[in-house]
């Protein structure tokens, strides 16, 4: 079970880059979820069967399923505040500049150039 605990930082990676409708949580949610419910039904098959190797191969697969479900519901590995420093790194890409100077004009960050200054 323990290699299982190496999707979470992959899980938590992915899912705080994700862009998707439902937003950047939802998808790793809803798909743990749903692969973790399959899981448990071939458990119970497996079971009832009397396949051991079978048994402990879904076993895995549902221990990492819950894991991407926890990960995804967990908060983000990666803030929005480690943005401004990389707009300062980045500023002469072109859009880069005008990018963060409408996240500054938002609110979304304390400190900007003081150039920036309206």
């Amino acid at each position: 079970a323990g290699i299982s605990q190496l999707i979470a930082p992959v899980a938590g990676y992915a899912s705080d880059r994700t862009t998707h409708a439902m937003g950047r949580r939802m998808p790793y949610i809803l798909g743990g979820n749903a692969l973790l419910l399959v899981s448990i039904g071939a458990l119970y098959v497996a079971r009832t069967l009397l396949w051991g190797y079978v048994y402990c191969a879904v076993l895995l697969i549902a221990i990492t399923a819950l894991n991407i479900a926890y990960t995804g519901s967990a908060s983000p590995l990666r803030t929005d505040s480690d943005r401004p420093a990389q707009c300062m790194k980045d500023i002469r890409k072109p859009g880069l500049q005008a990018w963060c100077q409408t996240r500054y004009q938002q609110n979304k960050w304390v400190h900007a150039p003081a150039s920036w200054a309206a």
